[in-house]
């Protein structure tokens, strides 16, 4: 995961000039589940086409200009593990706020699925 180098493919857009905000989410397992449960990782699958259509969503979105995604999936990831990183780069913050917030509900409603979750066992 490089926030980075994702940042400088943004970069490269032909539209670049028209940013004016480059906002980012990292995900990353976390020590508690929701409901307060030791979690030990968890798995992460994810649907290579229902994240291109959440994405060209995002990209229909007022002033955005380009979206980088990547995703940790399909291994066994523990605490502390990286597991998403989602760039929206736009015109302003209003837009570039509202579109990362979108998009990102949306990914995680049809296009990553938690898979599996360990818990510790009590």
């Amino acid at each position: 995961m490089d926030l980075t180098a994702l940042i400088e493919e943004i970069k490269q857009h032909p539209r670049f000039e028209d940013v004016g905000m480059v906002l980012s989410h990292s995900g990353y397992v976390r020590r508690l589940s929701r409901n307060g449960r030791q979690v030990t990782g968890f798995r992460v699958d994810v649907d290579d086409v229902k994240c291109k259509a959440v994405i060209e969503e995002g990209l229909a979105e007022p002033g955005i200009v380009d979206i980088k995604l990547w995703f940790n999936a399909g291994k066994v990831l523990g605490i502390g593990d990286p597991v998403m990183l989602l760039v929206v780069a736009g015109d302003n913050r209003d837009n570039v706020f509202a579109c990362l917030q979108k998009t990102l509900n949306r990914l995680e409603e049809v296009g990553a699925k938690k898979k599996q979750e360990f818990f510790e066992e009590i």
